[in-house]
Order: C-alpha cells, then structure tokens, then sequence
C-alpha cells in the first residue's frame, strides 16, 4: 500500500528545509582566476561531518563567455574520482553497469557543435539505440585556462549544511566524506563500465534536487542529513581558438568545438519496459529497491564489514531550476511528469578521499 507524503515523513522523522544557495549571481566575475589559491581557513575540529575537498580546489569560476569551452553534462548513475597523473589531476567518470534484475542502466550520449541556442546546435554524435559503448575516451589537446582537472568549492563546509554555492561540487553524495566513510574505498572492477578519463576542465554541480534526502544504515544507528543533492554534474573544458574536444567512442573519433555540448546520460531502464525509465517509489520505506536505484552503488565499492547506508527522502519539493544547458534544454524542464525524478535522483556518486582514480576493467 503506497503511503501519503504526510505519513511518510512521521515514519521518517523530521527534516528541516535545506536551504538552497543563491544561483548563478555571482557566480563569475570579471578578475576571477580558478588557478588562485582559495583563501586559507580554520580546519573543521574533528571529528566532523564534513565533505571531502576535492583538490585542486577552485573558489573562483573564470568569466570566459560560452564561446570559449565544451560542456560535459553528466546525469544518471555513475561513478566520480579523482586520478593523479604526475603532477597535474585527472577527472574519472565510470558508467554505472551491474543492474539487479529487473533493473539495469543504459549509457546514451549526445554532442553537439554550436550550442548558442537550439535553433543552431549541430548534432556531431548520437547513440545509436540498443547500442551498448564499450570504449570510451576523450583528448584536449589544446586547453586553455586550466589544464588538469578542478573542482569548484568556495568557502569552507565542516557540514554539508554549510554550503552555500549552488554550483558547489561537493553537493554530490561522496561515499568517502566523513559523512559516510571518510576513507579511500577499495573499487571493485567491472562495475563502472565503460569509464572515461577526463584530462582537465572545471567541474561543478549543474542541478541540485529541490527535494531534501537524507541516508542512515539499515539499523538506523548512524544518520546523515545531506539535504539536497546534486543530480546533474557538469565540467567546462576551456580551449583554444579552431581547436576542439576529441570525442572517441569504440574507437571512433568525434571532433566538438566551443561553443560544444556533450551530454552523458546513464539512466536507470526496467527490463520490462526497456523504453521508459524506471518508476520508483520514494514512500517506500522497507523496500530499498523500490525506493531508489541507490543501493546499488554498493556494487561499485567494498565497504570491508561497515554498515550500508540507505537513502531516503526527507521533504518533497518541486523542482523549478532550469540548468544552464542549450541543446536539449527542452528536456529538463521542470514538470510534474518528473517530480518523483527529484524525489528519487538517478545521479553520481563520487569519492573524494583518494586519487588513484576507477579500475581499469577486465577485456
């Protein structure tokens, strides 16, 4: 029996409201330098609930017009770390791929040139339908602005309570913040599949749920308010005039030149409606595979021994952000056909603590 909003949030317990923060006003500015240092802060006093800081760290977003970059949309269920390469950052992105029946992802992607309004985009680059991508990668080979992997993270967090940039990277849910783990996880391999390396470009939250969620172990003796969390994520790589981004899919090569989209989507399909995306039930208390396609980022890492954690929804509120995409802004407008996406994101997940990146799969 399904049950009303009001009676799931007594079963649930209270929730304050998390606030949102103040959107893309001043979000860049005209002296603005990702490269220049964040300002030096106090350290959280330990221990705390705090976020991982993803370094490098970047407190301030360049003012570079849409003209000058690609844009990466990244949304579904995936996985995020950091790789160090040498001395400079590299960004994985892996594609969540170890359904539990009847559930399973399907990895779609979509790239444009000329994404100034969607009048003009240029499609470059569509998967084929029922096609699975085995392979994936993706060269800059002349960036500009920065050349290695960073985070957008202003202003210090001992909570996730204390975030107040909307484009803040750290709303993603990290597995390896203190608020869960707070520890390098052990990846398993063969989970993410296919993974991409990204070798440099600006990465931040793009969309954060209205909705407010928060996680707890099955025995309900460790409970995590995140509030709100990001279920789009996006990255900027910044290049230099006539040059572009190398798109290369099982072993083709696409070129995409700024203004550039590429959108990646891993959407969660039910095996007996494989066209549609799956129906969740965000009211279901006891049955976590109902609820969310959450628990099976479980798959992705061994946890060696600890509680798992499970998401549940804490308030349900309408979602009226529209991202700042181009192409297919029409698809993420805001609707009550897709109001229990918010209450059930479908997103990344990330892991802060170490950088040595996602496993490399198995032939």
């Amino acid at each position: 029996m399904k049950i009303n909003r009001r009676d799931y949030l007594k079963q649930l317990g209270a929730a304050g409201v998390f606030a949102g923060a103040a959107g893309l006003k001043g979000f860049a500015h005209e002296n603005a330098d990702p490269q220049r240092p964040c300002p030096v802060e106090s350290p959280c006093i330990d221990p705390s609930p705090a976020p991982a800081v993803w370094e490098p760290r970047c407190c301030e977003f360049p003012p570079n017009p849409r003209s000058e970059y690609v844009k990466l949309i990244f949304e579904g269920l995936m996985g995020v770390a950091r790789y160090k390469d040498g001395n400079k950052t590299r960004c994985d992105i892996g594609f969540h791929n170890k359904g539990d029946s009847p559930l399973h992802h399907h990895l779609s992607i979509r790239a444009y040139n000329n994404a100034v309004n969607d009048d003009n985009c240029t499609a470059v680059y569509k998967t084929p339908a029922a096609t699975k991508i085995k392979k994936l990668e993706l060269k800059v080979s002349q960036p500009k602005v920065v050349d290695q992997a960073v985070f957008y993270q202003p202003g210090q967090a001992c909570s996730r309570q204390q975030l107040t940039s909307y484009e803040d990277f750290r709303w993603i849910v990290d597995f390896e913040s203190n608020y869960h783990y707070g520890k390098d996880l052990k990846k398993n391999k063969n989970i993410y599949r296919p993974t991409m390396r990204v070798p440099c470009g600006i990465f931040y939250t793009l969309r954060k749920t209205a909705s407010t969620f928060r996680t707890q172990t099955t025995n309900g003796s460790r409970v995590c308010q995140l509030g709100n969390v990001a279920d789009l994520i996006a990255a900027n790589i910044y290049i230099e005039s006539r040059s572009y981004v190398e798109l290369i899919v099982d072993g083709v090569s696409y070129q995409i030149s700024a203004p550039g989209e590429i959108y990646f989507t891993n959407h969660c399909r039910d095996d007996d409606q494989p066209n549609e995306i799956c129906n969740f039930n965000p009211y279901n208390l006891k049955e976590k595979k109902k609820r969310s396609d959450f628990f099976l980022n479980y798959k992705a890492f061994d946890r060696d021994g600890a509680d798992e954690y499970e998401l549940f929804l804490a308030e349900s509120h309408d979602q009226s952000k529209w991202p700042d995409v181009i192409c297919e802004k029409s698809a993420y407008k805001p609707s009550e056909a897709k109001k229990f996406n918010d209450e059930s994101p479908c997103s990344a997940a990330g892991y802060g603590k170490g950088d040595g990146g996602l496993p490399a799969n198995s032939p």
